[in-house]
């Protein structure tokens, strides 16, 4: 996926701080993380965080917000260079899910901590405002009623494609791969047991 240049910091503290809450964020998600976590991982001292951002949550929802701005700025760019703007938007979310995990298993964590955070809530509502303020352009000729109801499902259609790719497919193909071999596994056993009578 093609990513516009991040925001960077002339602070380098703040950059590598920033960058190890993101790898944490896609490696173990928000509520396993804790400021010595990120400390440990961008190679300085928790004090550092503390100075820098106060909170471990709000340099979490700073990292959210570049993430968020990153996803709209560069979906924005796509469907002002494709012809079909629908499937510029599909590829778009394809190329994510396919190509940045990292991104996208950020994005669900987000989404699942929207539910008991109230800042993460606010965060994830402006996303999906902005999400469907670009995604409803595509319907303008349609009355507002049914853009509307289009842009909602089509936001849905995204984001189950989201979760159906990180979650479902990947640990279910994986759950087949392990019921497949302890079968096959168990069928090996049993005749060699029936074989030696």
């Amino acid at each position: 996926m093609r990513l516009l240049p991040k925001k960077k910091s002339k602070n380098a503290t703040k950059e590598k701080l920033k960058d190890a809450t993101m790898d944490l964020l896609s490696e173990v998600g928000y509520a396993s993380i804790s400021s010595r976590d990120i400390a440990k991982r961008a190679d300085t001292a928790v004090g550092q965080l503390t100075y820098y951002y106060k909170t471990k949550n709000a340099l979490i929802i700073e990292v959210i917000d570049d993430l968020t701005e990153t996803l709209i700025e560069n979906l924005k760019q796509t469907i002002e260079e494709s012809d079909d703007k629908i499937i510029a938007i599909n590829n778009f979310f394809d190329e994510l899910v396919d190509d940045d995990e990292r991104t996208s298993r950020i994005m669900i964590d987000f989404a699942m901590q929207a539910l008991y955070n109230n800042e993460l809530t606010n965060k994830a509502s402006k996303f999906l405002k902005d999400l469907f303020d670009i995604i409803s352009v595509i319907y303008k000729n349609e009355n507002v009623e049914e853009a509307n109801q289009r842009t909602g499902e089509f936001i849905n259609s995204i984001l189950g494609a989201i979760l159906r790719n990180n979650i479902v497919e990947k640990y279910y193909i994986e759950d087949v791969q392990e019921k497949h071999s302890y079968f096959k596994r168990k069928r090996k056993h049993e005749k060699r047991k029936y074989s030696i009578l």
